[in-house]
């Protein structure tokens, strides 16, 4: 025997070897394959499933409960919104409120300035009176 036999040999066998593997590689990638399909298939059958359940009188149930579910939101949120123009309707009455009675006491401020100045005035006057008698 020789090395270019013994290495005809070893060639052999290691593409023996690499076949072997080829083929266990492809039987696992087939059972993988066939694992993925199984689990697709399952779920397209739930899925199947669930479609019979949806009878019409399910349908019916499903949009009925909606339709009052939503309704009733409408409800709330109509309410809420009556709620919430009342109390900014109070706050604007508060602060017209607030601003008039601003305006009034700036008013009487003003009156009182006046009255005092008008005192002043008619003791200066009374004093002229009294002095050019």
């Amino acid at each position: 025997m020789t090395i270019g036999d013994i290495v005809s040999s070893i060639i052999a066998i290691l593409s023996l070897i690499t076949g072997l593997f080829a083929w266990v590689a492809k039987i696992r990638w087939s059972n993988e394959f066939r694992e993925s399909k199984e689990a697709q298939i399952q779920a397209l059958e739930q899925q199947v499933q669930t479609y019979k359940d949806f009878t019409a009188d399910k349908i019916k149930s499903i949009f009925v409960s909606t339709k009052e579910f939503l309704e009733n939101r409408v409800i709330e949120l109509e309410k809420k919104l009556i709620e919430e123009k009342e109390h900014r309707g109070e706050l604007i009455e508060s602060e017209i409120h607030k601003r008039k009675q601003k305006k009034i006491d700036l008013i009487k401020d003003e009156i009182n300035n006046l009255v005092w100045s008008l005192e002043k005035f008619n003791k200066i006057n009374e004093n002229m009176d009294n002095t050019s008698l």
